[in-house]
């Protein structure tokens, strides 16, 4: 089994909608628990519109109660206490029945409690409608808090037009919060308003400052001196869109005033304009800046904020140094951090180091050793926003980790953490949870004909080769076959290379890094399928099979690009290239690293260039969506069926390995490292 593959994973809900399940990991040796075997069922039935049942109410009826003894259960005495946006009466966003609710699981996800609702709601009129929360806690877990966007004024329609029932009306009205102290058995009786200011894109946007249109996907953030924090988005044009920007709510004493009428918050930055989109809100209207994460960095006295846009990239922006209401610095894109060893080659194409994402969510979240792990997508988009595609944009969620250099935070190349191999189908809103040493994610599938709600257990490896990656120099020995030599023929045994048709192993696939010479020239034009036949190509490395057929072939063009061409035995072809800009950097001079994973999970196959996980280049300047390839699903053997292989290796490669695993991408960069700049290259 494969523990990114998101089928696989540990069911919360499913049917209806569903987004943002998003938790706290609490101690729950005081808790108090709701115990059911297997994923969280929905609040029982009731006349529209259904209340949310009080306090006492709440205690008396949602079924049996008993404190926690701790150390029960796969989660050691802990429990995750969770909220999410749900409806049961519709997939699709933002439809009547929309509420938020909370859940709770002693067992890292096996089982769940009932859900708990935690505001009244309509299951036909969207009066009312609750969504896009979060949850946070004190230190101590004595009280936690969930906050979300309300339509509390019962907005039905845009000016100028009929009332509708059916109105979306899940990213406008005010932001509240309600308070637990039994670990979210229970919540208050009451909800509370948390105030916005009004600013310049309120007073110009649809309602022209009558309603306030926004909402939020961050996660509670707590800053280093013990308050409390969260990112929003301000629309300008309902229901999202252009032009927007960013602000920031800051509770001074959330965390420690016992009294929530005391509660008192303010906006950053305070001046009439927000972050905005790259390129300038003011000056390009149509920009796109959305679903805000803040960092409280520790470095310096500042504050980080990582966000979606419309261009093809994650925005990145930084407050004013001690100074957080002071207007934030223009907005760029997000930078992965320069190679360790070398010349930063990247800096040579613009753009080329932006962490590229479409316009979907994404997670950062600080760890206890500092490092920031963050969620994304590792593609540019692959079509227009929130329409359905034969392979969605995010269907492949990865991971990377984020540390701050000079001030600033920058960003490792990314492993692949989840995906699905109905690649129609996309993923997100989730949550990084650290649980007895262990992480988890927490995503959802919120479309048709029904949401999946999951939570994933993530390979420890996978997390602790990211938080080595900046300095690990070793080879690495996981399913190293052979040491790879310039004119050597080897005989490898039979299923050396792999039958895509099974998947027996965690990382089932094969890898081939190679140090290969440079032209000394630019450009890097990549060559299709086309150019297949023509001059120019040499072989790198060429595996038969017994019967003389050849199933993996590894090549570079005399411009750079490389490219991997794998026939199974139907006959079958799966074909990947080197992107424009890792195509370049080969073909400057050498020597230089080239690694390709092909990867039997997603059927992907990835390529590694001098430390950089190619991305496709940079936007707008003849780039790529993205830099890894898939091939068919259909595809079979390459060398897993009976007889010996023969791999031959060609004069260019100056030195390599075979490895009848995936590589990680880190492994790979270690591989580069430790080898980069021998002299016997």
């Amino acid at each position: 089994a494969d523990p990114r593959y998101i089928p696989g994973g540990r069911v919360i809900v499913t049917g209806g909608y569903a987004c943002q399940p998003y938790c706290v990991v609490l101690n729950a040796s005081s808790a108090v628990s709701r115990p059911s075997d297997g994923p969280a069922s929905a609040p029982s039935s009731a006349d529209t519109p259904r209340p949310r049942p009080s306090a006492s109410e709440a205690r008396s009826t949602g079924g049996k109660h008993a404190a926690a003894t701790g150390g029960d259960g796969e989660g050691g005495g802990s429990m995750w206490t969770c909220v999410m946006t749900y409806n049961t009466e519709s997939y699709v966003e933002g439809a009547p029945g929309e509420h938020m609710v909370s859940m709770q699981t002693r067992d890292q996800g096996k089982s769940w409690s009932p859900l708990t609702t935690l505001e009244a709601f309509s299951t036909t009129t969207t009066a009312q409608v609750s969504a896009y929360g979060s949850i946070g806690a004190r230190p101590d877990g004595s009280r936690l808090f969930a906050y979300w966007i309300q339509n509390v004024g019962n907005v039905s329609h845009i000016p100028n037009a009929a009332p509708s029932a059916t109105f979306r009306a899940d990213m406008l009205g005010q932001f509240v919060w309600r308070f637990s102290d039994d670990h979210g058995a229970t919540w208050s009786d009451q909800h509370y308003v948390i105030p916005v200011p009004e600013r310049a894109i309120d007073r110009n946007n649809t309602w022209m400052g009558g309603v306030q249109i926004m909402w939020q996907v961050d996660h509670m953030k707590i800053t280093p001196n013990g308050s409390s924090l969260f990112g929003f988005t301000k629309i300008g044009k309902y229901p999202i869109g252009a032009p927007e920007e960013i602000y920031f709510m800051h509770s001074g004493n959330l965390l420690s005033e016992p009294d929530p009428t005391k509660v008192a918050w303010e906006m950053w930055p305070s001046g009439d304009h927000g972050v905005e989109a790259i390129g300038g809100t003011t000056s390009d209207p149509s920009g796109i800046t959305e679903e805000p994460h803040v960092v409280p960095l520790t470095s310096i006295n500042a504050y980080a904020v990582v966000f979606r846009t419309s261009q093809g990239y994650l925005g990145y922006s930084r407050s004013a140094e001690g100074d957080p209401t002071a207007q934030w610095r223009a907005s760029a894109p997000a930078q992965y951090l320069p190679p360790p060893v070398g010349d930063d080659w990247l800096a040579r194409f613009p753009n080329a180091s932006g962490l590229k994402n479409p316009r979907g969510p994404i997670s950062p979240k600080r760890q206890s050793n500092g490092v920031v792990l963050m969620t994304f997508y590792n593609n540019a988009g692959f079509g227009k926003f929130a329409q359905h595609t034969a392979l969605s944009d995010r269907n492949h969620m990865w991971l990377t980790a984020g540390h701050e250099v000079a001030g600033e935070l920058r960003f490792t190349q990314p492993e692949l953490l989840l995906y699905d191999r109905n690649r129609s189908y996309g993923h997100g809103y989730p949550d990084i949870l650290t649980d007895g040493g262990a992480y988890f994610i927490t995503e959802t599938y919120k479309s048709k004909p029904g949401a999946e709600a999951k939570t994933h257990a993530v390979p420890t490896q996978l997390v602790q080769l990211l938080y080595a990656q900046r300095t690990l120099a070793t080879v690495a020995l996981r399913g190293l076959v052979a040491a790879l030599k310039a004119g050597a023929t080897l005989s490898l045994p039979a299923g050396t290379l792999p039958d895509f048709r099974t998947y027996p192993t965690y990382r089932y696939g094969f890898s081939i890094d190679v140090w290969v010479g440079g032209a000394g020239v630019s450009g890097g034009v990549p060559h299709g399928p086309a150019d297949a036949n023509a001059a120019g190509w040499s072989a790198l490395t060429t595996a038969m099979d017994h019967d003389g057929t050849q199933t993996v072939a590894l090549e570079q063009h005399q411009n750079g690009t490389a490219r991997l061409t794998l026939t199974d035995k139907a006959g079958r072809l799966g074909v990947g290239w080197t992107d424009p800009v890792c195509s370049a950097q080969l073909a400057s001079s050498g020597p230089h690293y080239l690694a390709v994973v092909v990867d039997g999970g997603p059927r992907m196959v990835l390529w590694v260039v001098d430390g950089h996980l190619c991305d496709g280049g940079p936007m707008g300047s003849g780039g790529w969506a993205a830099g890894w390839s898939l091939f068919d699903d259909a595809f079979g053997d390459v060398g897993g069926g009976a007889g010996n292989l023969t791999l031959s290796v060609g004069s260019g490669v100056k030195g390599g390995r075979l490895y009848s695993t995936a590589l990680h991408t880190s492994e790979s960069i270690g591989n580069w490292r430790a080898e980069y700049g021998k002299t016997n290259l």
